[in-house]
Parts: C-alpha cells; structure tokens; sequence
C-alpha cells in the first residue's frame, strides 16, 4: 500500500506541475512550485512582477461529477483521524494559505478557479442558513482501504451556484 500510495503522490504532484505550468502560460506569468515545508499552506505560485501580482493557489482533482448543471463541489472541511472518538483537524480549505483554490473536473475537462475568501464566506453562508449539506463517510475502515487515507468531512456545493456566487470565479 506504501506503493500505491507513493504513486498516487507523484501523479497528483506531476498533475499540479502541468496545469501550473499552463496557468503560468496562459496569464504570461512566473511560476513557484511550494517545495518547503509548509505543503498545506499553498501548492504554487503565479506571479507577474511587472504587474505587481502574486497569486498562491490550491489545486484539488474532482473524478466523479460528470455534469456542471447538475453537479456538486466537494470541498474538504476537516478530515477524521481516529475513527472511535471522531477526532477532526482541519481540512485543506481550513488550514490553506491560497488565494485561490482551482478544481480540475477531470471527467468534464475543464478547471474553475475559486477565490478562497469567497468560497469560505458561501460556506459560512449556507451554515448559517442551514443549507450546508455535508459528505462525511459512514464507513471508516472501509474508506481507509478503498482511498488508502484518512476518512473526510466534506461540504457539497452545487457548482453553479458556487460560480455564480464568486465574482471572481473562472472556468477554463
């Protein structure tokens, strides 16, 4: 499972080198992987130092949705690490340190990138509202050897309404 798991880590990493470097191209700007210690804090950097910019983003894979109109975003809220008493720690939107955290919808081939401060005021939003729905497995140890990782509490957010409620949102 190590193996697998090393694997799983070099493909997610080679993933984030390539739409980096495309992001990179496509706004004529400079790259920064985050190599340090600090890896929950951001995975790169884009920035222009003629413009005056710097943008730290937090890529995430999405496999499953297969539908923008109909689909949901899976955003990590905290995740599990003993499964007897539900000890949580704080997710990647929780402890990220980026401006913007970009989704790759792999199935529907196209990216959108959310700025960070929106996305967590929706979330806030639909708490406070009552309509957060949340994803969180019922089954630890099956989560664990289907996933290889520690089991999530995630928030489902409509994609449409996730867009629409960031004006900065893009999608490519």
């Amino acid at each position: 499972q190590n193996e697998e798991f090393n694997l799983s880590i070099n493909l997610t990493k080679k993933r984030e080198e390539v739409m980096a470097s495309a992001l990179a191209r496509h706004w004529y700007c400079s790259l920064y992987y985050n190599e340090g210690n600090s890896l929950e804090a951001f995975d790169y950097c884009l920035f222009k130092p003629t413009a005056g910019y710097c943008r730290r983003v937090e890529q995430t894979d999405d496999y499953f949705t297969s539908s923008m109109s109909e689909g949901t975003f899976l955003i990590e809220l905290g995740i599990y690490k003993n499964k007897n008493d539900k000890t949580i720690t704080n997710g990647k939107l929780k402890v990220t340190k980026a401006d913007y955290y970009l989704i790759v919808l792999n199935n529907l081939k196209k990216v959108v990138l959310l700025n960070v401060i929106n996305l967590k005021n929706l979330i806030i939003s639909l708490e406070e509202s009552g309509d957060l729905q949340i994803y969180q497995p019922k089954d630890f140890d099956q989560w664990r050897s289907k996933h290889g990782s520690c089991p999530t509490r995630s928030a489902l957010l409509p994609i449409v309404e996730t867009i629409h409620e960031d004006p900065d949102s893009c999608v490519y």
